[in-house]
């Protein structure tokens, strides 16, 4: 299981924010979702998967990513836990019955 957190770049608000997207890779199968989080693509680094410095934003920001990624674990924990393969449709049924 793999965890990325990235920028869209393809759906600029007019304010000129970028979504955050968390992506969950299982076996090649991809579970995508926006974090309701946005930022300027500037300030966003693509190789962290982070808000750039340490300012409150950017502090804010990266407070997130770090909790849903304990939400993504303790589904996985869950999953496994419970007998059950561990699936992008176990973790996507999870993930969307508890945001």
């Amino acid at each position: 299981m793999r965890l990325l957190f990235y920028s869209k770049i393809s759906t600029i608000t007019k304010d000129g924010l970028v979504p955050i997207y968390l992506r969950v890779t299982i076996d090649g199968a991809r579970f995508e979702q926006s974090t309701q989080r946005y930022i300027t693509l500037s300030k966003w680094c693509v190789d962290a998967g982070k808000a750039k410095g340490n300012t409150e934003e950017a502090g804010t920001i990266n407070y997130f990513p770090d909790a849903l990624k304990q939400k993504v674990y303790s589904y996985q924990s869950a999953i496994v836990r419970e007998g059950f393969p561990l699936a992008v449709e176990a973790l996507d049924i999870l993930y969307n019955s508890n945001f």
